[in-house]
């Protein structure tokens, strides 16, 4: 650490820090940049050797280097808050620090002289802590425009980070790695041999321009910087005045390393003035059912505000301006079972992202498969038989049995079979297919008690070129497990060119299962010829010869 005179009023421009008459410069024998920061190092009051209680004013490099590190342990301490048992990375708790100095010396990056500026250990908190926040916000504009990065290269790979700039800035990037210690070696007066073992590099790419870190020349120390390829030091940085959109970081490794991977530490961006940092806060997260997102959620959070958002397609929602206190969370429409269970957030304890994983409450107690003569007629039961197997270019009957929540009231719902996503299969397809389709409207769901419901699902078609012994995977989900699947109810209409539709309309979808039968050969029972929609559908995409797989979806939805 070098030691500059004492600035009471904090660095306003390069020229407020001033050099001691004391404190050495660089650069070591091997140019690399030396110190790395300064500090005050001028009467400061520190312990003596007096007694116990003595103190007194001291100056030095010696007293410059106690303040640094005073800055890096309180940046540990930041660091346990924001992010609970994962200890940083040394290199890492050095690259805030030097990516936060305050410009120093007579020309801009680094010198020799303040090393990498003047210390600013706000400015590296604020980066910290800004970064872990932006980090937990699931939002479309990151909030901060501040990034803190740890990872490892192998010999020869290039680690990318691609980012995005909500507004144009001078973008900074620090990269900082602890290198290995150089291999023992006869010792030389002022030997300038490199000793840096793993020489790694920083690239920042935009709009197809590459920008390259500092760079000293030894040979002129008075010299100030300029941009090329550092083959010295064991930290890098870019500075460039950034525009708009995507750019790329690259961390590149040599084609050979001394150890299996080199872990760094890098840092982007600039934190916001604190005075510039919004009092409110912002709560974002995901509705999902395992992997699967679900939109048209409502979440509402109340307390000192009221706050509400929906969850899009992609299951994410997003409330901001939130002031400090309380909140009541409310999650509709509710017929779930919902995890973590949440009633309250405390902000800004708790501002950042919120995922939620819901669970039906329905069961589906059995599928059964049947073929009749009498499909949606009277007589229907009288002539079905009960099959485990589909047979291929056959029409199905399936009943669905339920158990349902006593909240969750399944009369005035729908059963609707979607296949739109899978070509093989059909719903209401052969000779009969519009009959059919008119007879489904009429279904519906039907207490048997305790809590139980049965529904008889619209025919299915299967196709035809199903081979022998193949796996047709009825699936009532294309998730291939109980699903929540989108919000919203059905309203019939069909398309004679292209089978059923059912665009949505508002209501809340409640719940998915699927089947898995074995397919069989058999004769077609009703030829899709008069339908070619269906027909050359799946002639495009059936697979002779190789497994065949059925899809469909049975959707239980509340009509409105």
């Amino acid at each position: 650490m070098g030691a500059v005179e004492d600035i009471p009023w904090g660095v306003e421009r390069p020229e407020d820090v001033v050099m001691t008459d004391f404190s050495s410069w660089g650069p070591v024998d091997d140019g690399r940049i030396k110190p790395d920061l300064v500090a005050n190092g001028t009467s400061l009051m520190s312990a003596k050797s007096g007694g116990d209680e003595a103190y007194g004013a001291s100056s030095g490099t010696s007293q410059a280097a106690p303040v640094v590190t005073g800055a890096a342990v309180l940046l540990q301490e930041l660091w346990q808050r924001e992010f609970p048992g994962h200890v940083p990375l040394s290199s890492t708790i050095k690259a805030l620090l030097l990516h936060s100095a305050d410009e120093a010396g007579p020309a801009p990056g680094p010198d020799y002289q303040f090393g990498w500026g003047h210390l600013n250990a706000e400015r590296a908190a604020l980066h910290l802590k800004q970064s872990a926040d932006a980090d937990r916000v699931f939002a479309p504009v990151r909030p901060y425009p501040a990034w803190v990065f740890e990872g490892s290269v192998a010999a020869g790979q290039t680690i990318e980070y691609v980012l995005s700039l909500p507004e144009g800035m001078p973008l900074r990037t620090t990269l900082v790695w602890t290198d290995p210690a150089v291999p023992v070696r006869e010792l030389m007066l002022d030997d300038p041999s490199s000793q840096l073992v793993h020489d790694l590099d920083l690239v920042v790419g935009q709009d197809g321009v590459d920008h390259l870190p500092w760079v000293l020349d030894p040979f002129q120390p008075d010299a100030a910087a300029s941009r090329g390829r550092n083959s010295r030091d064991n930290v890098e940085q870019v500075l460039f005045d950034a525009a708009t959109g995507v750019l790329t970081v690259r961390v590149q490794a040599p084609a050979s390393l001394s150890t299996a991977e080199q872990r760094f530490s890098l840092i982007v961006g600039s934190p916001l003035a604190a005075e510039d940092m919004s009092m409110t806060s912002l709560v974002s997260g995901t509705i999902r059912f395992g992997d699967a997102p679900l939109s048209g959620i409502n979440v509402r959070l109340t307390g000192p505000a009221s706050r509400g958002s929906t969850t899009g397609e992609d299951g994410v929602f997003m409330i901001d301006d939130l002031p400090s206190g309380t909140y009541s969370v409310e999650i509709d429409p509710s017929p779930f079972d919902i995890t973590p269970s949440l009633s309250e957030l405390v902000l800004p304890r708790d501002a950042g992202r919120l995922h939620v994983d819901v669970r039906s409450r329905m069961r589906t107690d059995a599928i059964r498969l049947f073929q009749s003569s009498r499909l949606l007629q009277s007589g229907e039961q009288a002539a079905a038989v009960d099959v485990q197997s589909v047979p291929a270019g056959g029409l199905l009957g399936v009943e669905l049995t339920f158990t349902s929540h006593p909240q969750v009231d399944l009369g005035n719902a729908a059963v609707v079979l979607d296949t739109n996503f899978d070509t093989t299969v059909s719903p209401w397809s052969g000779v009969d297919a519009v009959r059919l389709a008119d007879l489904a409207l009429n279904q519906s769901i039907r207490a048997t008690g305790d809590g139980r419901w049965r529904y008889r699902i619209p025919i299915l078609w299967v196709d035809g070129q199903a081979p022998e012994g193949s796996e047709a995977r009825g699936t009532l989900s294309d998730t291939g497990r109980v699903d929540i699947g989108r919000i919203g109810a059905r309203r019939h209409t069909r398309d004679s060119s292209d089978g059923p539709r059912y665009p949505w309309a508002p209501g809340a979808f409640n719940h998915q299962d699927r089947r898995r039968v074995p397919c069989r050969s058999g004769r077609r029972h009703g030829d899709p010829r008069q339908f070619p929609g269906w027909k050359s559908r799946c002639q495009r995409h059936g697979r002779h010869g190789g497994p065949f797989r059925h899809h469909a979806r049975a959707h239980v939805i509340p009509y409105v």
